[in-house]
């Protein structure tokens, strides 16, 4: 649920302010760690969290929007980001108790399939959309997105779950902006500008306050 209003939200509003919304999903993590679990909240955790969120902030902004959305479509599209926010934190949460009786790959080989059949009888079918109509090439790329993401990336996310905690976690892994942004300059030749490094900055102090 979370990553589909993610998406949805990213064509209503954008990449920049729905990252910058969605990726506030540390707070939330923190508050549903602390409520549901009992987990202890210490100063240098609580200030790490917040320094992510507001680094992620300065390197999500952008000073124009080229294309603006409009006034409904932004109520709604900040609506579905924050509300993504709250379901990663919470998913994020839920997913601690099991890890201690299953192995990472147990939890993908359980979570996978069940999200892609939920889609698929809720989303697919109804559409009559049929993946065979799509082009070849952005299908290879998704697929092999999924792979390095939702596969690799997902066994090494969950694997910290189980032995630092979702807090501890979630803040570190949310700051892959700082890494996207890092090899955009160095692949794509994107500039790096004073805003990007007070954002970087500020993400790189929040991890040293987490660990």
């Amino acid at each position: 649920m979370g990553d589909t209003l993610y998406l949805t939200a990213l064509k209503k509003i954008g990449l920049a302010r729905t990252m910058a919304l969605s990726s506030t999903y540390p707070l939330s993590t923190l508050a549903f760690d602390y409520a549901l679990l009992g987990a202890s909240v210490s100063t240098h955790l609580t200030l790490g969290a917040v320094l992510v969120v507001v680094g992620i902030a300065f390197l999500s902004g952008r000073h124009q929007e080229d294309d603006p959305a409009s006034a409904a479509d932004l109520r709604a599209g900040v609506v579905l980001a924050l509300v993504t926010s709250l379901l990663w934190g919470l998913g994020t949460v839920l997913m601690r108790p099991p890890m201690d009786q299953l192995t990472p790959v147990q939890a993908n080989a359980i979570r996978m399939p069940f999200v892609a059949l939920v889609l698929y009888l809720l989303r697919v079918v109804p559409s009559g959309e049929r993946l065979g109509r799509c082009p070849r090439r952005p299908l290879v790329i998704v697929a092999a997105t999924g792979v390095l993401g939702m596969g690799v990336g997902s066994y090494m996310f969950l694997y910290a779950l189980k032995t630092i905690g979702a807090t501890k976690t979630v803040t570190l892994t949310s700051t892959a902006p700082v890494f996207g942004l890092a090899l955009g300059a160095l692949f794509l030749g994107e500039r790096l500008s004073l805003r990007i490094a007070a954002g970087t900055a500020a993400c790189l102090a929040g991890v040293w306050f987490v660990l």
